[in-house]
């Protein structure tokens, strides 16, 4: 090819890819996205490199709600384009819903360097440091987006959630006087109101000033909003009539009525005038038959109330009398969502599936079709795909507290609990009367062991639920772990015993018995056991007391029981198997054990009791065995990978002990002994030092007692060459291992070899000789052969001969 022929077709290339370019770019603003995805392909298939063309893709994917191949063009858009500093924000944005919140920081930092006047630089700066649990960071970075934005609200108000967060009241309520100054609309009032009535009743004054503001400058797409708030601000106070007489007045004052006929009909059933919120709701319809909304406010209200197939028969009224109304169409695919979740309707969830991808196909009302999508997302398993859809609508409507506490809800569910917090917090933030975020927020805080803050959470939620159990029982948790028994006690006991069910008789038993008040706890027990005759863990524990006081006969008699009412019961077959080997009956123990794993492949609690019997019989095997068959029951059990872990170790097979340990580790981040384990094996091994000092540090945080941890980081940061500071931690672990431990000699061996390469020969070879003392004692107490000696223990030998004599 001539020169001249190979320019030509550079400039062919170039006037296609713009063509192709163009066109994407068209189609994506007419909602086209399916051909404007291959349009940008097209144009990458010409220039694989170029950057528009992946920025482009990733912002087409991601309206399509392909949440992965969006992350992955964004990815290659910055590799390409380093300034492309938007792209970098979007970027550390789903690096942070995708776990790598890292790179988030990493990327999110360069653009800071790179353009220090953007506040938002500094906010996704911030957002990361958040998720990577470092809030005092997270803090400063915030402060400084307002530094550089004074007069932005959103840089504000950001920064107010979190001073709030962080107990700073004065600088909070400053950053709420300005944004009022700034922006004294609907949204700025609400947002100070919501703030002042979560400081606590003595602020209500002021929180009922804030959202009176709110609805005398409220526009007309918040009207219905701020008068629903201020009602929901007199419930929450008491104030019934007054929450009454705020809706009669929207209703009598505006146009678009129906949103606040919907909420005076919830009000009135809350209140127990069930038949009033009825005829109202019913005469509205009935006044406006042909209008669409009416019957889709009767939908909602009917289907709120338990009522799914009227509300799927109003919801189609709906849709029958206006044909494009969105908003009918997706109650109707919540409805269906419902009835298929109860298993109520055969193909519901089908249905329900179709009508919501029609909706997004047709780009219509997107943030709730978004919402609803992730709602069946959750339903269906597919939580990444639902927190991926949540953000997008979140990124439409940024400020819509459901939304919130539904991705608060889906991260948890992938077990990112800090994430979830954030959430939850910035939803409450801006709707402090969401109650079942405050019992999600409770939840999570129980996950995350904060248990002050689980008290708090969920002794609010009980104020307007007292009656919810899971709650009480989890805020009883709460102060068991804070040492607060007497409190816990009276949490539980608030219920009337008539109304106390097994569960709460089972807490208040357990407790009782902590305290040692066993005759009452005895009592506790059984009202339980009378309760749920056959449930497995008021048995074992009235097991427990029974074999204490010499009444074990009374369990057989309980447990056989139980087993004739329900022979085919899985928990009762496992604690049929304990009794067996309490009675010295290992083979009716292990066909009990097995019988329960056949009656319930699912339950991993099976495979446990069958494995630990196998490990006692000293049958690694089949141990082995029966904890991979539970992990195929459940594959993310941190637990489950950490105890085979153990076993490939004490196998000696090191590789796949690693495999198991680094899975525990990336299902349960607060697994400190999995990630000490691992932590030992690569020192032992020499490679891999940063990633074990690394897990080495975080087992120390979360197990900071524990002298095998103590010992592993020594261990490690001497084979990294920081010997001294080895030292310190090792010494820590020979002081803190009990005498009688058979790793105490393997302690002082790490010491040994410590202060040897610190240049401390005599302080070696002294704590050489307690290290073989020690192991000396220990095989003689355990009546083992002298002549048979651990591999570490021929080193330390070794060792000694070279080192010679203390004085030599």
């Amino acid at each position: 090819l001539s020169s001249g022929g190979w320019l030509t077709a550079c400039q062919d290339d170039v006037v296609k890819l713009q063509v192709h370019m163009t066109r994407g770019e068209e189609y994506a603003e007419a909602e086209q996205l399916k051909e404007a995805i291959i349009e940008f392909k097209n144009a990458l298939q010409l220039d694989p490199n170029h950057s528009p063309a992946h920025y482009q893709l990733a912002h087409a994917y991601l309206r399509s709600q392909q949440a992965r191949e969006g992350y992955w063009e964004l990815r290659e858009t910055v590799r390409l384009d380093p300034t492309n500093h938007e792209a970098k924000l979007e970027f550390a944005q789903l690096a942070i819903i995708a776990g790598e919140k890292e790179e988030a920081l990493v990327k999110s930092t360069e653009v800071v360097e790179a353009q220090p006047d953007n506040f938002r630089a500094y906010l996704m700066q911030g957002q990361a440091l958040a998720s990577l649990d470092r809030p005092d960071e997270a803090l400063q970075v915030y402060r400084k987006a307002v530094e550089v934005a004074p007069d932005e609200v959103t840089a504000l108000t950001a920064l107010s959630v979190v001073e709030a967060h962080s107990g700073n009241l004065e600088a909070t309520e400053a950053l709420h006087i300005r944004i009022n100054e700034l922006d004294p609309g609907y949204k700025s009032f609400s947002f100070h109101g919501r703030w002042l009535l979560s400081r606590g009743p003595e602020f209500a004054d002021q929180a009922e000033t804030a959202f009176k503001a709110a609805l005398e400058t409220a526009t007309e797409g918040d009207r219905d909003l701020a008068y629903g708030q201020l009602a929901s601000f007199y419930v929450r106070t008491d104030r019934f009539d007054q929450a009454v007489a705020v809706l009669e007045e929207g209703v009598e004052a505006e146009e678009e009525i129906l949103s606040l006929i919907y909420l005076l009909a919830r009000l009135q059933r809350g209140a127990g005038n069930k038949e009033q919120a009825d005829k109202l709701i019913e005469s509205t319809t009935l006044a406006k038959p042909d209008d669409p909304n009416v019957h889709l406010v009767l939908a909602a209200y009917r289907a709120r109330n338990g009522d799914f197939e009227g509300g799927l028969a109003a919801a189609e009224m709906a849709i029958e009398l206006d044909a494009d109304l969105v908003d009918a169409k997706l109650e109707k695919a919540e409805i269906l969502m419902e009835l298929g979740h109860r298993n109520e309707r055969e193909g519901a969830l089908d249905e329900s599936r179709e009508i919501v991808d029609q909706v997004l196909a047709a780009g219509k009302n997107r943030p709730r079709a978004l919402v609803v999508d992730a709602k069946l997302k959750m339903t269906t398993g597919n939580v990444p795909g639902a927190v991926a859809s949540l953000r997008s609508a979140l990124d439409v409507r940024p400020d819509w507290a459901q939304a919130l506490h539904i991705l608060g809800v889906a991260l948890a569910a992938q077990r990112d609990f800090i994430g979830a917090r954030a959430e939850l917090v910035r939803a409450l933030e801006l709707d402090a009367g969401l109650l079942q975020a405050k019992k999600t927020m409770a939840q999570v805080h129980a996950k995350l062991g904060e248990w002050d803050y689980v008290v708090k959470r969920g002794r609010q939620y009980l104020r307007e639920r007292p009656n919810d159990e899971l709650t009480r029982l989890l805020v009883a948790q709460g102060l068991v772990r804070l040492g607060t028994y007497p409190a816990a006690l009276e949490t539980l006991e608030a219920l009337p015993v008539e109304s106390r069910s097994g569960k709460i008789h089972y807490a208040i038993g357990k407790i009782l018995q902590n305290r040692g008040k066993l005759d009452a706890a005895r009592i506790a027990l059984l009202a339980a056991h009378q309760e749920m005759p056959s449930n497995a863990d008021i048995l074992l524990e009235l097991l427990r007391m029974d074999v204490r006081e010499g009444r074990f006969d009374e369990t057989k008699v309980r447990v056989a029981e139980a087993l004739e009412a329900f022979p085919e019961d899985a928990r009762l077959r496992q604690i049929e198997g304990v009794v067996a080997l309490r009675e010295h009956r290992p083979d009716d123990a292990e066909a009990a054990f097995k019988k329960a794993v056949e009656l319930d492949p699912s339950d991993v609690t099976g495979y446990q009791r069958l494995a630990r019997f196998l490990l006692q019989a000293g049958r690694l095997d089949e141990t082995a065995r029966t904890y991979e068959q539970a992990l195929e029951v459940r594959p993310e059990d941190p637990q489950l990978h950490h105890f085979l872990g153990v076993l490939y170790e004490l196998a000696g097979d090191q590789e796949r002990a690693i495999d198991r340990y680094e899975e525990a580790i990336r299902f349960g981040p607060e697994m400190g002994e999995a990630k000490n384990n691992l932590a030992y094996i690569y020192a032992d091994s020499g490679t891999k030092l940063d990633r074990a000092l690394d897990l080495a540090q975080d087992a120390k945080s979360l197990l900071p007692d524990s002298a095998s941890v103590s010992d592993t980081l020594g261990w490690v940061l001497y084979r990294r060459g920081l010997v001294g500071t080895a030292i310190t931690y090792l010494k820590e672990a020979e002081a803190a291992t009990d005498p009688r431990d058979a790793s105490l000699g393997v302690v002082r061996h790490h010491l040994a070899q410590a202060y040897e390469a610190n240049g401390e020969r005599e302080n070696a070879v002294a704590t050489l000789d307690r290290s073989l003392a020690a192991l000396e004692e220990h095989m003689e107490a355990a009546g083992e052969d002298p002549g048979s000696q651990p591999e570490w223990a021929v080193e330390a030998r070794a060792m000694r001969k070279r080192l010679g004599t203390a004085g030599g």
